[in-house]
C-alpha cells in the first residue's frame, strides 16, 4: 500500500465510516425510543411535570384554564399524540384535543403557532431519516472498500471519537446547554415561525416542561447511541479483521 493510501485515504474512508454510525447509532436510538414516546412518564415523574401543568394552567393566556390539570393519564395521553402525529408528518396535529373541566367539550390541545413549530419539526424529523439512509449507503460502501484490508488500532477510534464528542461538547460546555439549544432553533427553524412558548401561553411547553424535557430524553437518546455505536464498531473492526486476515 502506498504511503498516501495508508496515511491519508484510509484513515479518512475510517473517519466517514465512524461518522455514519454515529447518525446511524443516533437513529437507531431514536427508534427504539419512539414507540415508547421517548420515556415521557418516566420523565414526568422525575421532572415533576404534574406540578408545572398546576402552576401554569391556571393562568394560561389563551383561554385554556380549563384543561384537565389532575388527569395524569390524560397528560401521558397527549404527548404520546403529538408524539405520533409528528412522525407521520400529517395533519394530525390539529385533530389533538383534551376534554374541557368546565362544559366537558373537547377543545384543540395547539395554537396555530404551535402546530406550524411542531410541523417544522416534523420536517427535521423526516430530513433526520433521510440522513440515515444516507450514512447506511456511505458505510457499506466505506466498509466494502477497506472489507480486506487491516483495520486501524483501537487508540485511532478513541482518538477519532473523542474529537467528535469533544466538537460537540464544547460550544455547550463554553456557552451552556440552554444557549445551544435556543441558538440552534434559531439556525435551523424558519425566522418567521415561532419555536419559543412561555408555559402560560403553551399548554405543549407546560406538558413538555421545554427545554427540560428535551434535556432528559437527550441524556437517554445518547445513552442508546453509545450502545449501538459500540455494537456498529466492535462488529465491523471483527468482521474486516478476519477477512484481512483469510486474504
Amino acid at each position: 500500500m502506498l504511503w498516501h493510501q495508508r496515511f491519508i485515504v484510509k484513515p479518512i474512508i475510517w473517519l466517514c465510516l465512524l461518522w455514519a454510525f454515529i447518525v446511524i447509532s443516533c437513529w437507531g436510538s431514536w427508534q427504539l425510543h419512539r414507540p415508547f414516546h421517548f420515556i415521557y412518564p418516566l420523565w414526568y415523574k422525575i421532572l415533576n411535570i404534574e406540578q408545572t401543568i398546576r402552576d401554569n394552567v391556571p393562568i394560561n393566556r389563551h383561554n385554556k384554564t380549563d384543561f384537565p390539570v389532575d388527569q395524569v393519564e390524560e397528560h401521558y395521553r397527549l404527548f404520546a399524540a403529538i408524539s405520533r402525529a409528528l412522525h407521520r408528518n400529517d395533519n394530525e396535529l390539529s385533530r389533538i384535543r383534551y376534554r374541557s373541566t368546565i362544559n366537558n367539550a373537547w377543545r384543540p390541545l395547539l395554537t396555530p403557532a404551535e402546530i406550524i413549530h411542531l410541523q417544522d419539526v416534523a420536517v427535521l424529523i423526516t430530513s433526520f431519516n433521510w440522513m440515515a439512509i444516507i450514512s447506511v449507503i456511505i458505510a457499506s460502501v466505506c466498509i466494502f472498500i477497506v472489507r480486506t484490508q487491516y483495520p486501524p488500532p483501537w487508540h485511532f477510534y478513541t482518538i477519532a471519537c473523542t474529537a467528535t464528542v469533544g466538537c460537540i461538547a464544547l460550544p455547550i460546555m463554553l456557552l451552556g446547554a440552554q444557549n445551544v439549544f435556543y441558538w440552534l432553533h434559531k439556525a435551523i427553524f424558519p425566522p418567521n415561525h415561532q419555536w419559543f412558548f412561555y408555559y402560560n401561553d403553551s399548554l405543549m411547553s407546560t406538558l413538555m416542561q421545554a427545554p427540560n424535557l428535551f434535556g432528559g430524553i437527550a441524556m437517554t437518546l445518547a445513552a442508546g447511541a453509545t450502545l449501538i455505536f459500540i455494537v456498529l464498531l466492535v462488529g465491523t473492526h471483527r468482521y474486516i479483521r478476519a477477512r484481512s486476515l483469510n486474504v
